[in-house]
């Protein structure tokens, strides 16, 4: 089969009948246990232990049926059949990026469905595989939609971390999983018995290769005595489906951008004197169970909404209720003026009828749920969606935000003291541990703001820079405390619903511009009147920074001023990365000075916000979380204490309430840094050179 540029395919080229492999004309029912003396014994008198797991026959059996069902695909014989016309293959239609093509011979009726989809192998395959039987079903139901009833995930073979080998005509294979489900499909007849399949569902891998297949094949109804259809039901027998995934086209980056999908299904059916023999008992008949192959092969098509579906539901939309189009608005596209315009829930601007369209969106309720969405999204929106990069979504699913704390976790106050005493023990210089006296004491600070009656009657120890280095321990074992938050109160901004629109523009290959906030004046003129940037070498900050990036176990730790026009890295736990200058559009802390809470970003290389910032392409970074930090009026925030991984990751209750207390103290300490430079200078005459020790300064 071959398929065009655009992703469609094309008719296959004809070949002569000699070049022509006809079908295997074994039957493809092998998985039933009625087959051979083998699988009878094996099956005839099954153990209590294997009638409770829902299946009969052992793990041994399933893995050998696994095997003659991977080899009843020959994908590289069936692909070589592209001849067109009698004895060939049937063009059936040609949908969006898929073409379907059935063929009939003596008992054998077989589909083909290929097509080319513009996404990664890697992120397709989650669709094929499943966990639970609520996944299951869920992936199922959005597969085939309403022609999907139930079905049971009923027994996962243990592999046990064995490398247990399949071969087909291609290559040896890894198997990966190894599992019997069924699916009940409704009849599309008035008051027919709906159709049940008792399947074997394999999935395997070509190592080194970006090559996956996954194969179903008919097991007997008897075979399998638990998660059926009770009631009238047909069965499907005789048939077995496979897919094979594999990259078409590989990016600059090494990573496919395409993915060719072949789908390929056969049913056998016995036949004597030239006639069908009729189905015995409750099996669907020859025609119904056509029927069924030919609308797995069609539903091929829904893969492209459903890759566009999970990638919107990684994005966050517009509160729809802050950007509603008011009459008169003009579309953000094609700017035509709109008498009714329609808003797209992602950018969050006007857009019009033609310029945009319902997508499906999923996402989870705060129980866990599926939940699936129809929302509007205009055309520049969607090409953004489509050129993120969904690689390390699909391979780790998609984070939270925050987790619990691991049962016997330290408290993020008993971790923060171990930190500091550390920072303590272990400095190189005089000058080093110093600074870390200072943090030490602007932390012990916030605590004396907040004077109880307990802390009244029993005052802290003054600190002074004279005090010995284990009264500095002593105050941090018994002074320092820091709030636990309960996990429903450790929020982030815009997490759930932006308060911001952005501007997606026109190429999706551009860093789209940055948003700006309400108080953008007043921002820049805290921090240009505070002279933050005059600063130099904070170290003490340096130390937040190396603290907060032990602690999360992060690659990049860094305290930002984000000016007018661009960010400046005030410190960093990374020397390479001080005082390092970036646009304003590359920098995500933009995005955390709009409010007064936290901000997060799992996947910024799959959220269209920062998926073409310099940080996510160039440095790799995969996670994003900042905290902001005020100016001198403790109000305005001025820039943030934020740390950056090259992997997704999840915060606990302990290290948001951590991160959340340094970034307090880092704003102390850039206060108290920020007048000593403004003392110094009225008291030095102009002419004069300002000699700004760090250690002298944080004294």
């Amino acid at each position: 089969m071959s398929t065009s540029s655009t992703g469609t395919s094309s008719v296959p080229l004809p070949l002569s009948r000699a070049q022509s492999e006809p079908f295997p004309t074994r039957p493809a029912s092998m998985a039933s246990s009625k087959g051979s003396s083998l699988d009878r014994r094996q099956s005839a008198a099954p153990s209590y232990s294997l009638q409770k797991r829902g299946v009969k026959l052992s793990d041994r059996r399933l893995t050998a049926i696994a095997q003659e069902a991977v080899e009843r695909i020959p994908w590289s014989r069936i692909l070589q059949q592209t001849e067109i016309g009698p004895g060939g293959w049937s063009v059936v239609e040609k949908v969006n990026r898929f073409g379907v093509y059935t063929r009939q011979e003596s008992q054998r009726y077989a589909v083909l469905s290929v097509g080319v989809l513009p996404c990664s192998p890697v992120e397709l395959l989650p669709l094929m595989q499943s966990t639970s039987e609520v996944e299951y079903n869920a992936k199922m139901a959005a597969m085939f939609e309403e022609q999907y009833k139930c079905g049971s995930y009923i027994y996962q073979v243990d592999l046990d971390g064995e490398r247990l080998a399949v071969k087909n005509d291609l290559r040896e294979s890894e198997l990966k999983h190894l599992s019997v489900k069924t699916a009940t499909f409704r009849s599309s007849k008035w008051l027919a018995s709906p159709e049940e399949w008792c399947f074997l569902d394999i999935m395997n891998h070509q190592e080194n290769t970006e090559v996956y297949e996954k194969v179903m094949a008919s097991l007997h109804p008897d075979d399998v005595v638990g998660g059926k259809v009770s009631g009238r039901v047909k069965q499907l027998n005789n048939m077995v489906a496979g897919y094979m995934l594999k990259a078409d086209e590989v990016g600059n980056n090494g990573a496919a951008n395409s993915t060719r999908v072949h789908f390929y299904a056969e049913v056998v059916t016995p036949r004597r004197f030239g006639f069908a023999l009729p189905s015995p008992g409750p099996n669907a008949s020859e025609r119904a169970t056509k029927k069924r192959v030919l609308q797995l092969a069609k539903s091929c098509q829904r893969f492209e909404q459903l890759i566009r579906r999970k990638r919107l539901g990684i994005q966050v939309l517009a509160d729809r209720n802050r950007f509603w189009p008011p009459s008169a608005s003009r579309c953000t596209c094609c700017d035509k003026v709109l008498i009714l315009a329609k808003l797209c829930r992602l950018c969050g601007h006007a857009v019009c009828e033609s310029c945009s369209g319902k997508h499906e969106r999923e996402g989870r309720t705060r129980n866990g749920m599926l939940r699936v969405e129809s929302v509007r999204v205009c055309e520049r929106c969607v090409a953004r969606v489509d050129a993120a990069n969904y690689t390390t979504v699909a391979t780790v699913g998609v984070k939270g935000t925050v987790i619990p704390d691991p049962e016997g976790a330290k408290p993020a106050g008993a971790v923060l003291t171990d930190l500091l005493q550390d920072a303590l023990v272990n400095a190189p210089s005089h000058e080093r541990k110093m600074s870390v006296m200072n943090v030490i004491k602007a932390v012990l600070n916030q605590d004396s703001e907040r004077i109880s009656a307990d802390r009244v009657s029993n005052p802290p120890a003054v600190l002074t820079p004279v005090s010995s280095e284990q009264e500095y321990v002593y105050a941090l074992q018994t002074e320092l405390k820091v709030d636990q938050i309960p996990l429903d109160q450790c929020d982030f901004a815009n997490s759930e619903e932006r308060s911001y629109q952005i501007q997606p523009g026109s190429d999706p290959s551009v860093q789209m511009t940055y948003p700006i906030g309400d108080k953008e004046e007043q921002r820049v003129k805290v921090i240009r009147e505070s002279g933050v940037r005059e600063l130099g070498t904070v170290d003490e900050l340096n130390i937040i920074c190396s603290i907060a990036a032990k602690e999360i176990g992060c690659f990049a730790s860094l305290i930002t001023i984000l000016d007018k026009d661009d960010q400046y890295v005030a410190a960093a736990n990374l020397e390479m990365l001080e005082k390092m200058v970036l646009p304003r559009e590359h920098s995500f802390c933009t995005h955390t000075v709009l409010e007064n809470k936290p901000f997060v970003v799992p996947h910024p290389e799959a959220d269209v916000r920062f998926h073409k910032n310099i940080p996510v392409e160039q440095f790799g970074v995969r996670y994003y979380c900042g905290f902001p930090m005020v100016g001198e009026d403790n109000e305005t925030i001025i820039g943030s204490v934020c740390c950056l991984d090259q992997q997704a990751r999840e915060l606990t209750e302990s290290q948001y309430a951590m991160l959340k207390r340094l970034a307090q103290t880092a704003s102390k300490v850039v206060k108290v840094q920020t007048e000593a430079r403004r003392k110094r200078s009225m008291a030095i005459p102009e002419h004069q050179p300002v000699a700004q020790p760090v250690a002298q300064a944080a004294a």
